[in-house]
């Protein structure tokens, strides 16, 4: 599990690292803790603009974290892939996979509306979402899968609540373990409505 409140506030390089990813003119003016990971510590970022717009990043930093530099490059990997497929993912905006800029492995990425929860009405619609994901054929595969769970172990990943109609999912956040294989993943999704 992540060290949450070591990696609290955005630390000196990474915000560094950050600024340097942004277009000119733009600079960090908020940065708000996203609860519920256990891997990484996730704020998120309100960039503002000289216009006086803004909008919002995503900022995920593994600390004391093994696999981190793994799980960065099989993230923005996924990321890369899914960028104009129609799959809703966040766009990626830059990675600091072995922390050469950061205090800590990093990635940025964009915002997407919406919220990830538990509750068992959001299945149907991150069913329908994994459908699509598993009929996309990439021209360039993510490594080949290998079991890390089995039927007893695993666990499900949240899943977005429909509680209106329309309901949909936004997007697909949780990329970390991408691979090529069956289809028997759950991803977390984020949803709208």
């Amino acid at each position: 599990m992540a060290n949450h409140d070591e990696a609290a506030a955005v630390r000196p390089l990474t915000l560094a690292w950050v600024s340097r990813q942004l277009e000119a003119g733009e600079r960090i003016v908020r940065t708000e803790a996203v609860h519920g990971s256990i891997t990484a510590a996730v704020r998120r970022l309100t960039i503002g603009a000289r216009d006086g717009g803004t909008r919002d990043l995503v900022l995920r930093t593994f600390v004391n974290t093994e696999q981190a530099e793994d799980w960065l490059s099989r993230k923005a990997d996924a990321l890369t892939l899914c960028t104009g497929t129609g799959v809703p993912a966040p766009g990626l905006v830059g990675v600091d996979r072995t922390a050469a800029h950061c205090e800590y492995p990093s990635l940025l990425m964009t915002h997407l509306a919406g919220r990830a929860v538990l509750y068992d009405e959001g299945v149907p619609l991150l069913a329908r979402q994994l459908m699509a994901i598993h009929a996309w054929r990439p021209a360039e595969r993510p490594r080949e899968y290998v079991a890390l769970t089995t039927a007893d172990t695993v666990v499900p990943g949240n899943v977005p609540p429909s509680r209106s109609a329309g309901a949909r999912v936004t997007g697909v956040v949780d990329w970390a373990k991408t691979s090529w294989g069956p289809a028997v993943c759950w991803p977390r999704a984020r949803a709208s409505g």
